[in-house]
């Protein structure tokens, strides 16, 4: 596994399935990052609001309830500058369609390799800091 080139920064993990969240968390954890996990837009959300504040925010794209989006524009308005990344089963030509994923946001597309997800949160953060 390549090694990301981790500061400490803090990821935020949303996403419903247990597996998914688990293995995300665990890779992220192993790279160096500070690694929080939720399962829902309303926990990730509570997280931030109690003082949670992530540099990063890697997200399924849909969920119950409160949407990956719809977390992340919240989070941005709270944390301006945020770096994200959307992970979906669906492709981002469908996402597209729908108008799910933001411009300034990276995409994975399930299942993706521990060096995509490492590279992927390595270019959004490097982007945030530019």
């Amino acid at each position: 596994m390549r090694r990301a080139r981790a500061r400490g920064e803090h990821v935020l993990v949303l996403d419903d399935d247990p597996a998914v969240r688990t293995a995300l968390t665990e890779v992220l954890t192993a790279a160096g990052y500070r690694v929080s996990a939720v399962a829902t837009g309303t926990e990730a959300l509570a997280r931030v609001a109690a003082g949670a504040l992530p540099e990063i925010l890697v997200t399924d794209v849909l969920l119950p309830g409160l949407s990956g989006p719809e977390v992340a524009a919240r989070l941005k308005r709270i944390r301006p500058g945020v770096a994200v990344v959307f992970v979906s089963g669906y492709s981002a030509t469908a996402l597209a369609e729908r108008d799910l994923v933001a411009a300034d946001s990276a995409f994975l597309q399930k299942p993706f390799s521990t060096d995509e997800l490492l590279h992927a949160v390595e270019e959004v953060l490097a982007a945030r800091r530019r």
